[in-house]
């Protein structure tokens, strides 16, 4: 059994910015609007057929394009790799990998949890887990304090801006729609 845990993905990418943020951008002077907005233009070209099937309601031919599109050359070129140094966009990208995984071990052997899920209740998202992976369900999961909080502050020009969190959500929405 194969549980992936993810969080929603511009969270996550904030997330990396503030792991990555010393040296490269703070030494680089890179904002996170910056760092995530400089390869959307170029994932936008990559995952176009991804995103096309799915608003037409072609969930299988989407799945292909885009799990083609994460693990094909087309969208591992070195120049979106170079937009991208730090993999903020693609490492948020759970959609496909979730579904290759799917597709590879079997709808059944695979699922996900989400840290909103646990944030909300976490000792129910354990139990259900357990019971997922056929572990001992006579164990109760109590309230998971969360860990591993990264406590890097970037200077205030380096913060995300609310346009830019918005712009970055929305462009992963048809992707996450698929999993969510």
């Amino acid at each position: 059994r194969i549980v992936f845990a993810l969080r929603e993905p511009a969270d996550r990418a904030w997330s990396d910015y503030r792991f990555c943020y010393r040296p490269h951008f703070s030494e680089s002077d890179i904002s996170w609007d910056a760092a995530t907005q400089a390869s959307l233009a170029a994932y936008t070209r990559c995952y176009r057929d991804a995103v096309g099937h799915y608003a037409a309601n072609r969930t299988a031919r989407g799945d292909a394009a885009g799990i083609d599109a994460f693990y094909g050359l087309a969208c591992a070129k070195l120049f979106l790799r170079r937009k991208d140094p730090y993999g903020l966009i693609r490492k948020s990208l759970y959609a496909y990998q979730v579904l290759n995984y799917q597709r590879v071990f079997g709808v059944d052997a695979v699922t996900a949890v989400t840290s909103e899920q646990l944030r909300a209740d976490a000792a129910a998202v354990g139990n259900r887990v357990a019971a997922f992976a056929n572990l001992c369900t006579s164990f109760e999961f109590e309230d998971i304090e969360p860990v591993h909080v990264t406590p890097v502050k970037p200077k205030a020009h380096h913060y995300w801006s609310k346009a830019g969190y918005t712009l970055l959500r929305d462009w992963f929405e048809p992707h996450n729609r698929r999993l969510y």
